[in-house]
This record gives structure tokens, sequence and C-alpha cells, in this order.
């Protein structure tokens, strides 16, 4: 996990500026009160919410029939996805022994 953040801001800074724009949208909407209600369907804040909270705020924004909680999620997952397996050191925990040499 050492790193994680700092990989997600060099993603998220390779993203094109009308990308970069959107997502501080997201970000700004998920911060306010009304915006982790209404996208993320959690009543308190980010920072004193249980992990349980977190997990079923992520699992019902994951199953919801409303299409922009389903983008949200799936924004947030690709994020972490791609900037957790970016990193060589979590690569043996999962098997994978790094790219073929071409």
């Amino acid at each position: 996990m050492v790193g994680l953040l700092d990989r997600m801001d060099d993603l998220v800074a390779a993203f094109p500026p009308h990308v970069q724009a959107e997502l501080s949208q997201l970000m700004g909407l998920l911060s306010s009160a009304v915006g982790r209600r209404t996208l993320a369907g959690l009543t308190p804040a980010w920072d004193v919410a249980t992990v349980l909270e977190v997990q079923h705020a992520l699992q019902s924004m994951r199953l919801s029939r409303v299409a922009l909680r389903q983008q949200t999620y799936h924004a947030l997952h690709d994020i972490v996805g791609v900037a957790y397996f970016s990193d060589a050191s979590t690569w043996p925990a999962l098997g994978y022994p790094g790219p073929l040499t071409i």
C-alpha cells in the first residue's frame, strides 16, 4: 500500500485535462454531504465512517440500478486498481512474474 496515493496522483495527472476536470467534479460531489449521500448512499462523513459502512456504500453503488452510481463506483475501482497493480511489488502475491521481454 506504500505509495498507492502517489501512484493514483500520477495516474490522474496523466489523464487528459477534460477527464481530470470530470474527476475533480466527481470528487467534489463525493466530498459534499449531499453528494456523498446521493451517489454513495453514505450518511456519515468518509473520515468517520466505519469500514463496514464504506464497504456497504461501495457495494450499493456497484449494484445500483442508477447508471451514474455504477459509473462512479467503476471510476473509483479502476483508478485504485490501476494504481495498485502497476506497482511491481504487488505482482509476486498475485503469482504474476512481470511483463515478458519481447
